[in-house]
């Protein structure tokens, strides 16, 4: 996959950092224990057997620097 910045998607909506700095991805990963990399996208997907938005926290810990989670999700812990 080549790097690309996510500022540059038309639905990219800052939920923090400094919009002013690139926000380059180089990973997406919808299971969070295949995060490798500080500079992954983890996408949350619900689905019939499990919710990623449960593994948020998780791919946080793995090194996802990026999420893609539903509008009225919050993060559990500061």
């Amino acid at each position: 996959m080549d790097p690309f910045d996510l500022r540059q998607w038309s639905g990219f909506s800052a939920a923090g950092g400094d919009v002013a700095f690139p926000a380059i991805v180089e990973q997406v990963a919808i299971d969070s224990r295949r995060i490798h990399g500080e500079n992954a996208l983890f996408v949350a997907l619900e689905g019939k057997i499990a919710d990623g938005h449960s593994f948020i926290p998780a791919a946080i810990i793995a090194g996802a620097r990026f999420i893609i989670a539903k509008k009225d999700w919050n993060l559990p812990f500061n």
